[in-house]
């Protein structure tokens, strides 16, 4: 969970540092889209750790995940 929380943190540094262009008229609207993008990519990250913590309050854990590699679709 470290490493998603080190992530988070520096999604919240270029938060800080993309604001500070929306003061720029010319440079606000990529500002904006790309303050966006930064929000969407907090917010998955943000649940990706709520669901890792339910999964281990409900028993699952991580190791427990198993990878069924002998099945596959043909089209």
């Amino acid at each position: 969970m470290d490493y998603i929380q080190e992530q988070i943190d520096q999604i919240n540094k270029c938060i800080e540092e993309v604001k500070s262009l929306l003061n720029d008229p010319e440079m606000a609207d990529l500002a904006n889209e790309e303050i966006k993008e930064l929000e969407q990519q907090k917010l998955e990250l943000e649940s990706s750790v709520v669901s890792r913590q339910s999964s281990r309050l409900i028993g699952t854990a991580d190791s427990e995940a198993v990878l069924k590699t002998d099945s596959c679709i043909l089209e």
